[in-house]
């Protein structure tokens, strides 16, 4: 902690804290009107607002190439320098200016300085010329003597009494910091090297703690407490899915959370086992304005609810909902025709016609359907309102899709750029999938455990797609998917991402065509493909120069030799990127201690790619047209669920303006008031 501090310090300065000097741009109207009411001593000269005369100077908007001599031959005419640094920008942020400081012998050709410093360029570019901090500011004890570095200054009485004075006058920010001063403001110990620090830096530090320790963070002092306040105020995302905050979640504890964050643009509430009800949709309506993005599950939708969440969210952009246990049509509905989503994603629902589908309008550009029932006509109609902008569409396991939906979606939104028909659709046939090669702009196809993909369409796909990166063919029947289909793979010469998982008849030959002329390949999974072995895998490893990552998980075949392989490869070329490879329950021997060239990474992704029980289709089964006519109509009577008058309802803006008082449920909004300073925060302590 002591080395970060110190590093803090050299760092952090007073505009804004920023660690690159950028905040410096944005505020620098600010800073100039704090400038003008700098304070002067007697003889003249500037000081910082707690009385110390200004020697260090900090200079921002300087380019890459500024060198320290740089600084020499701009300032030198000002006086005697005694010290100049500068501090290089991080190579992730080129877009960001260096900065520096320098140091003057006298207070007096500080000044001098100051007064010219709108006159003065460093390589052509004009550079911005402030007072640095106080802690910055060299250390003049009672005898004369000059501690220019504060850092060294010796621990003599006369000094720590000197420091001591002015631990008390700035305990605060100065002027040039972007802070709440207040009149009454609890210090900790002067003595404490943390508390000189500003407050850009403790918020540095501050974001290193586990969310719980943040809150504990109240009780030091009123400073912190509202650093605290701004820190919470920062946040954007609340996933509680992933710890620390997957603990069980409940009505009172997210209103807790989010009466801490009321700027939070992304939530995901999709724990399993929640305890939440119908109320925390409303609640994240009432305290979220700001949101973006909200992932759902298992919750019973209340009435209106999602049209109130749709009209006090005006951002909203993406919304996803999971096991949709209750009919949800008419609330769909109003939250697809008040919002302007851009994502849907729907899973797991027996209890929908799908009505809201034909409401679907721009700028959506992605739909997910997963397990989903629903109405193919009201698909097609709601595809076609947003053919322009639409960019996504992935169907997974949804028996609602028929034979000759695929074609007219082909035909609909030619433009696709990514689609996703996995699991299991039992009106398909053989020819089902022959429509996807029109769509000439593909980059992603996912098909999963499709049962339809044969060898005539891999063939025409790999003439037709030629723009495809990610290509998912795990856990295809070999009924239709030969050794002769198989080999046409390497015809995709732009592939990325190829996922080959649990294919039987997938074999070494097949893979040494692929490492000869898929160059690109980043992601290579293999797991369960049983007839593999190294001879196929060392091909990969040693041709393919761009792999990342390679998932031999249940490939019993497959050894220590690919490692080996792998490594040697790294090793001749210099430039190759570092490969893991996924070897659970495959014959690489996980406990050998390999070079840190190549990653064995033990797990194995069989059990998390394909949980539960498989959904097995049987593809000559055949369905005549009542079966699908039928398909809805036996649970729902579609004219007494949405007739006239109730699509009506929704076309309406205004009608439910008046209800919505009903969801304005009372929420922590003081929970940082006065009264919240003898509160205990525990209520967020995570178990």
């Amino acid at each position: 902690m002591a080395e970060f501090v110190d590093r803090s310090l050299e760092f952090c300065w007073i505009f804004g804290g920023d660690l690159d000097g950028s905040a410096f741009g944005r505020n620098y109207s600010h800073q100039e009107k704090s400038f003008k009411r700098m304070p002067v001593n007697k003889e003249g000269h500037f000081t910082t607002v707690d009385g110390i005369p200004v020697r260090k100077l900090f200079i921002a908007n300087l380019t890459s190439l500024t060198a320290e001599r740089h600084l020499v031959l701009a300032f030198k005419n000002f006086g005697n320098i005694v010290d100049v640094s500068i501090i290089k920008t991080p190579t992730d942020k080129s877009n960001k200016s260096n900065f520096g400081f320098i140091t003057f012998e006298t207070p007096a050709e500080a000044t001098r300085a100051l007064k010219k410093r709108h006159s003065l360029f460093i390589l052509n570019r004009k550079v911005y010329v402030f007072p640095a901090d106080s802690w910055h500011q060299p250390l003049e004890l009672p005898n004369g003597q000059i501690i220019w570095d504060r850092r060294k200054a010796p621990a003599e009485p006369e000094a720590e009494a000197n420091v001591a004075d002015e631990d008390k006058l700035c305990g605060t920010e100065d002027s040039f910091a972007e802070t709440l001063i207040l009149a009454e403001v609890d210090e900790p110990d002067s003595d404490c090297s943390v508390s000189k620090l500003n407050d850009d830096c403790l918020l540095l530090i501050f974001d290193w703690l586990p969310m719980n320790e943040r809150l504990v963070l109240n009780k030091v002092c009123r400073r912190w407490k509202l650093l605290n306040m701004r820190m919470w105020h920062g946040i954007k995302k609340l996933d509680f899915t992933v710890p620390p905050l997957d603990s069980t979640l409940s009505d009172e504890l997210l209103r807790n959370y989010l009466s801490l964050c009321p700027n939070v643009t992304h939530i995901n509430i999709a724990q399993d086992g929640h305890k939440l009800t119908a109320d925390a949709i409303v609640t994240i309506a009432n305290c979220c304005k700001k949101l973006e993005s909200i992932v759902i599950r298992d919750i019973k939708i209340h009435k209106r609810s999602l049209a109130f969440l749709a009209r006090s969210c005006p951002m909203l952009k993406s919304f996803s909902m999971d096991a949709c246990s209750t009919q949800h049509d008419g609330e769909m509905v109003a939250l697809v025709k008040k919002s302007s989503l851009e994502e849907i994603s729907l899973k797991y629902s027996a209890s929908s016609v799908g009505l809201w589908l034909k409401y679907l309008h721009p700028p959506l550009k992605s739909m997910s359907l997963e397990m989903y029932e629903f109405r193919s006509d009201f698909l097609l109609q709601g595809i076609r309102n947003v053919k322009d902008t639409l960019k996504e569409l992935r169907f997974v396991s949804c028996e609602s899709i028929r034979s000759n939906d695929v074609e007219r979606i082909a035909s609909i939104v030619p433009e696709l750029n990514s689609l996703t028909l996995a699991g299991g659709f039992i009106d398909f046939k053989s020819h089902s999938l022959t429509p996807i090669t029109k769509l000439k702009k593909l980059t992603r196809l996912d098909l999963d455990n499709n049962a339809f993909v044969c060898d005539h369409f891999l063939n025409e796909l790999s003439q037709q797609c030629s723009l495809l990166k990610y290509l998912s063919l795990s856990g295809i029947d070999d009924r239709y998917l030969t050794v002769q289909g198989l080999s046409v793979l390497s015809e995709f010469t732009r592939l990325t991402h190829l996922t080959l998982a649990c294919l039987i008849k997938l074999d070494d030959s097949i893979l040494k065509s692929i490492s000869q002329k898929i160059k690109n390949l980043q992601h290579l999974d293999l797991m369960g493909c049983s007839s593999i072995t190294d001879e196929g895998c060392q091909s990969i490893v040693k041709n393919c120069k761009e792999l990342e990552i390679l998932d031999v998980s249940g490939c019993m075949h497959v050894t220590n030799l690919t490692v080996t392989a792998a490594i040697a490869s790294s090793l001749e070329n210099a430039g190759k990127k570092k490969l893991k490879i996924i070897a659970g329950e495959s014959g690489i021997d996980v406990d050998i201690c390999w070079s840190s060239e190549v990653t064995v990474d033990p797990s194995s992704s069989i059990m998390s790619q394909y949980p539960g029980t498989m959904l097995i289709i049987d593809p000559e089964f055949r369905y005549d047209d009542d079966f699908f006519n039928n398909l809805f109509m036996d649970e729902y009577e579609y004219d007494d669920l949405y007739d006239d008058d109730s699509e009506s309802f929704f076309d309406d803006d205004d009608d439910d303006d008046d209800d919505d008082d009903e969801f304005n449920i009372p929420l922590n909004s003081n929970l940082f008031e006065s009264d919240y300073e003898n509160s205990d925060p525990g209520f967020l302590f995570l178990n």
